[in-house]
């Protein structure tokens, strides 16, 4: 596999990870610790 490939792949799950992270996380404890958490 070519190393760019991979990395590219990695960082597009990274992002999807993230973006499914963000929305569990606001739908549970709401955006005010969100912002806590990440925002700094």
């Amino acid at each position: 596999m070519d190393y760019n490939l991979q990395k590219n792949q990695n960082a597009e799950y990274g992002k999807k990870l993230l973006e499914y992270l963000s929305e569990q996380l606001t739908a549970e404890f709401g955006k005010v610790l969100i912002n806590r958490i990440f925002v700094r």
